[in-house]
């Protein structure tokens, strides 16, 4: 007996629609579609979703990046976790954008940048105190262009780790501005978590990410 997989790229186009429409005009909702979108077919949902509008997509390495971008996609590309060395030049060749997650990598970094920080998930991010990435990121004069960070617990809203996730987040954000930093994107809401509001952040400089 044969099975198979079906995807309707109606309902994708629907639920991209729907998350849009429940976040602020000003947010940019940034679709992940990493692991071949999770199975449905990277460039099918990626044409899809640009087609709709979608500004952003992100993607976990360079290789699905480069994938991408040789497909046609041309808008922005987040490589949320590969920042080797020997994937640097591809950054630039075909126009992507990093995620770093460490302060060494924010010394290294040569293009348009986002710093992730490691508010409580315990995965992927800096740990350094404030002083030391507002110092790191000043020393650099590749464009700090965003900052995000990943809820461990956004779905169980009986847990406290999520707010505590936040006021870290906002820490490191209300530092990083005071040191004369103003990254244009900040993001940390997936798709399990954009009921929750951040607070410090203006209008016109956050992302969601669905997944």
């Amino acid at each position: 007996m044969r099975s198979w997989l079906e995807v309707s790229l109606g309902r994708i186009r629907g639920n991209y629609r729907a998350v849009c429409a429940h976040v602020d005009k000003t947010v940019d909702v940034m679709p992940v579609v990493k692991a071949d979108a999770y199975g449905h077919g990277a460039f099918e949902v990626a044409r899809v979703l640009e087609d709709e509008g979608a500004r952003w997509l992100a993607v976990s390495n360079v290789e699905e990046g480069v994938f991408l971008r040789r497909a046609g996609i041309h808008g922005r590309v987040l490589v949320m976790a590969d920042f080797l060395p020997e994937s640097r030049p591809a950054l630039e060749e075909f126009g992507l954008t990093p995620v770093v997650h460490s302060l060494e990598d924010v010394k290294q970094v040569a293009v348009p940048y986002h710093l992730k920080i490691d508010s409580g998930m315990g995965r992927l991010g800096t740990r350094a105190e404030a002083a030391a990435i507002v110092a790191a990121v000043g020393a650099n004069k590749a464009p700090l262009e965003g900052v995000m960070t990943h809820f461990a617990s956004s779905a169980n809203f009986d847990s406290r780790q999520t707010e505590e996730q936040i006021i870290h987040f906002e820490r490191i954000i209300t530092a990083l501005r005071a040191g004369g930093h103003a990254p244009r994107y900040v993001h940390a809401s997936s798709t399990n978590s954009i009921s929750r509001r951040i607070r410090s952040l203006p209008p016109g400089q956050s992302v969601v990410t669905m997944r």
